[in-house]
């Protein structure tokens, strides 16, 4: 499997929104995501599918139009027909995942569903479509949007959507106490969006495009009884109190898979935040972290038969 969302510089300058340039409306991301999907084929073992993961189309906040909609639908389906192709000559399977996201054309199951079925209308229901373009579930994006992990999957796979690759990702989530909106402050940087989700006690949700937006809300005094935060934190690392982690909805998610295995066969640490992590989080080395996020998934894959145990 490769990600093939970043498209360029991705670590160490500032990306923030330029992470969704060039969207799907632009050739030069069909002709990347092309590209990706020729090396996958001529370098996948034989009887392996392969899997390329891209933006759910277009950030929200480029204000895309009908015609530009209609760019994005033609480019998914071109790349679907390259994907066919690119597999057939090689006699590998290939999907494409699109990547629900806070503030993308898709953020929860039902945005997903509805653009699916607008891409399929589109398309003809052209069945490479069906069988090349499926949608990449990144837990930490879907628990930002609240939504329960088995019945979002469920939903997706009921509407016929193909789950391509799961990636494996806890954000971060709190009550937006003084504490734990100063302690948020250190999760700022200047690389990468952190969108939030808040959600009210009327269970009435909001996204703020960035943390620092949220961080100067809440000091203006607009209420919340719940923030998630899109920082994509290390799988096995503790909780960093007053804050907590989606954790438990990732593992909601294996929970899941196990009852479907034969659903998806590919699945990906998530975590790409190392540079701009606290210092508490940011103790070890790069490599020991790594090693760690390993242990910690092998090791829960293996309590529910998914994978080899450590040991192995």
């Amino acid at each position: 499997t490769i990600n093939g969302f970043p498209y360029g510089r991705f670590h160490g300058a500032s990306v923030k929104e330029n992470v969704y340039r060039p969207d799907w409306t632009a050739s030069d991301r069909l002709a990347y995501t092309c590209l990706l999907f020729d090396l996958l084929a001529a370098l996948l073992p034989a009887g392996v599918e392969g899997s390329v993961s891209t933006l759910a189309g277009s950030f929200k906040e480029f204000d895309p139009d009908a015609a530009a909609r209609k760019r994005i639908f033609d480019n998914l389906w071109r790349c679907a027909r390259h994907a066919a192709r690119a597999g057939g000559r090689f006699g590998r399977a290939l999907r494409l995942g699109l990547e629900p996201e806070p503030l993308c054309l898709m953020e929860n199951a039902d945005e997903t569903v509805r653009f699916f079925d607008e891409l399929r209308a589109h398309c003809k229901n052209d069945p490479r479509v069906e069988e090349c373009i499926g949608v990449n579930y990144d837990t930490c994006h879907f628990a930002i949007a609240f939504e329960e992990p088995r019945a979002a999957l469920s939903r997706l796979v009921d509407a016929g959507i193909k789950i391509s690759k799961i990636q494996l990702s806890s954000a971060l989530k709190a009550r937006p106490t003084i504490a734990a909106r100063q302690k948020l402050k250190e999760f700022a940087d200047e690389i990468y969006l952190h969108q939030v989700a808040v959600r009210d006690e009327t269970g009435r949700r909001a996204v703020h495009r960035d943390l620092p937006d949220a961080l100067a809300g809440a000091a203006a005094g607009a209420g919340s009884s719940e923030w998630r935060i899109h920082f994509h934190v290390p799988l096995h690392a503790p909780a960093v109190a007053p804050l907590e982690t989606t954790a438990d909805d990732l593992l909601r998610t294996l929970d899941w898979l196990a009852g479907n295995p034969r659903i998806c066969s590919h699945l990906e640490m998530e975590t790409y935040t190392w540079d701009v992590l606290p210092p508490e989080l940011k103790a070890r080395t790069v490599v020991s972290q790594l090693l760690a996020e390993y242990r910690w998934t092998l090791h829960h894959l293996a309590k529910r038969g998914l994978g080899a145990h450590e040991s192995d």
